[in-house]
């Protein structure tokens, strides 16, 4: 899965909190019934986020659970995210560490965009907001482009 082809993804401007920083992270979506580890990840080497091919992954240097901006979650939808599109406006996603916190989310909406209106900027950009992202592929899948053509983003907001 590619995040997005054509747009540069942000690091967060925030700085981090001088409490402790947690090791590890676990997301649970009650309305789809997922409960899964988070694993931090990068940018590869086409300026995308690492999407790992079982699992959630976190775009890291973006931002933090339950800080100020953008923090991004991405899976396959012939995986892990298989249920994501499922998700609708109301719905609860909580993210746990390993310190004891938790951090609660409501998906303000979900969203479908074509790859090529992805919009890159309010997924990943800087924002006033504490918000969660889930993205995960859509649509057809093209043989030719070797990607789906679509992406389902879930925009949540901190509760």
């Amino acid at each position: 899965m590619v995040v997005s082809a054509q747009t540069k993804i942000f690091s967060s401007s925030v700085s981090a909190a001088t409490t402790p920083k947690a090791e590890t992270y676990r997301l649970f979506i009650p309305a789809i019934n997922l409960d899964t580890p988070i694993y931090p990840v990068g940018l590869n080497a086409k300026k995308l986020q690492v999407v790992l091919p079982n699992d959630v992954s976190w775009y890291a240097p973006g931002g933090v659970f339950g800080q100020q901006g953008n923090a991004v979650l991405a899976g396959h939808v012939t995986g892990i995210f298989r249920n994501l599109a499922k998700l609708q406006a109301g719905d609860k996603i909580f993210v746990f560490d390993n310190l004891g916190h938790r951090f609660d989310y409501r998906v303000a909406r979900n969203n479908l965009y074509a790859v090529s209106n992805f919009p890159t900027q309010e997924v990943y950009g800087p924002t006033t907001g504490q918000n969660l992202n889930l993205v995960t592929c859509a649509g057809v899948y093209s043989a030719k482009a070797g990607d789906f053509l679509q992406r389902t983003v879930i925009f949540a907001k901190l509760i």
